[in-house]
């Protein structure tokens, strides 16, 4: 659920054996807008592609997933029911 006043930032990092501590993060854009509801009860579906509709062209087998919830309001704040992370290999 994300209300009007909050938002939603994903971003990941991946790595082929060596260690994600020096890697840097990097955002992902949704695939669509959804809209914002100030219901709690109201969740939506959000999804994100990395690499877009062609996908990531770096080989990897490590992946990190870091979610930002921000909001201008502290008593309105987003809330997160489900998550699905798939990986697909080449």
């Amino acid at each position: 659920n994300r209300p009007s006043v909050a938002n939603i930032n994903v971003y990941y990092k991946v790595s082929n054996g060596k260690s994600l501590k020096n890697i840097s993060w990097v955002s992902i854009d949704p695939e669509s807008l959804v809209p914002s509801d100030d219901n709690p009860n109201v969740f939506r579906e959000y999804t994100y592609l990395v690499g877009g509709d062609t996908g990531l062209t770096e080989e990897f087998n490590i992946f990190q997933i870091k979610i930002v919830f921000t909001s201008s309001n502290s008593s309105k704040v987003p809330v997160l029911r489900d998550i699905r992370a798939i990986a697909l290999g080449v």
